[in-house]
């Protein structure tokens, strides 16, 4: 498969830091705006650059197979993983996710701000758009996004044709995609026909909540369920209104605070109990759900 001729991000090799820039925005992005550009490296186990906070969404899509590719986010790793050209991958730039790069890497990565979810959200007459479902750092396999890629992938050197109706309809069309297949947005008038069984519900909160301190394996809570795990978390944001994830992460910030609350429990004994997978990762986490520090807030709840 042949390369682009334009690429819309600093040759790697410039980079500060010893980092590679992958995550956007691009050319003609910013605000609201869906920007996409090819991203290279040349897999020399340099880190990828940790990319500023946005609302936003990364959808990589593999134009090479590339062996040996980590990614974290939210300081947690995901599996170790080798990807085939046409796999995708999604990074959710609130989380601050990292790649490393141990093989030579090229992708066509779409940078799709919130505010382009809300507005596939609202012509589709659907509850607010939340989180896309993915497991840190896996491949998936969607011919869908596949071919809406391939059919964009010349625009990129063509400037004149990424403004035009055409690529705005596809840039649509993708985010569409995206939302109503790996964000379990679903239509109003459908979703009271979907959801999980009172007796589901009260058995994915047991399995939830029993394992806050450890990782959760969604595979394991679905088939407690009798439910794949596609299946389990559409169903479950359907019922719930957020993901399995959230409710996790908001399950384990309660349970930080009501620990705080105690006063005689040191952090690092609390993000460990809590599931978090050290200090920095709670402060960090809880920070950004609740606007400040633990510490902060212990000093707040002390008066």
């Amino acid at each position: 498969m042949s390369s682009p001729q334009v690429k819309d991000v600093p040759d790697p090799s410039g980079l500060p830091e010893e980092t590679h820039a992958l995550f956007g925005p691009f050319a003609g992005g910013g605000g609201d705006k869906v920007s996409m550009g090819v991203v290279q490296a040349p897999g020399d186990g340099r880190p990828c650059a940790r990319p500023a906070w946005a609302d936003a969404v990364v959808v990589s899509v593999q134009l090479i197979d590339t062996a040996q590719r980590r990614s974290w986010e939210d300081g947690s790793a995901g599996a170790l993983n080798d990807l085939a050209a046409g796999d995708t991958i999604f990074h959710d730039l609130r989380r601050g996710p990292q790649v490393l790069l141990d093989a030579p890497y090229s992708a066509l990565n779409i940078h799709i701000p919130r505010t382009a979810f809300d507005r596939v959200a609202e012509q589709a007459k659907a509850g607010p758009f939340r989180d896309l479902v993915y497991d840190v750092g896996a491949p998936v396999r969607d011919e869908i996004i596949w071919n809406i890629v391939q059919t964009l992938r010349p625009t990129l050197s063509r400037p004149a044709l990424r403004e035009g109706l055409f690529v705005e309809q596809l840039t649509v069309a993708l985010a569409t995609h995206i939302a109503h297949a790996h964000g379990g947005l679903t239509a109003r008038e459908a979703q009271h026909r979907g959801g999980l069984a009172p007796w589901q519900m009260r058995r994915a909160k047991e399995a939830l909540l029993a394992n806050l301190n450890a990782k959760v394996s969604l595979e394991e809570v679905a088939q407690a369920c009798d439910l794949s795990r596609s299946h389990f978390s559409r169903s479950f944001r359907q019922s719930f209104g957020e993901s399995p994830y959230q409710f996790i992460l908001k399950a384990r910030i309660e349970t930080a605070k009501m620990m705080i609350r105690e006063r005689s429990l040191a952090m690092a004994e609390i993000s460990l109990a809590c599931g978090f997978a050290d200090q920095s990762h709670m402060t960090r986490v809880f920070s950004r759900e609740v606007g400040v520090s633990p510490v902060a807030w212990r000093r707040a709840d002390l008066g």
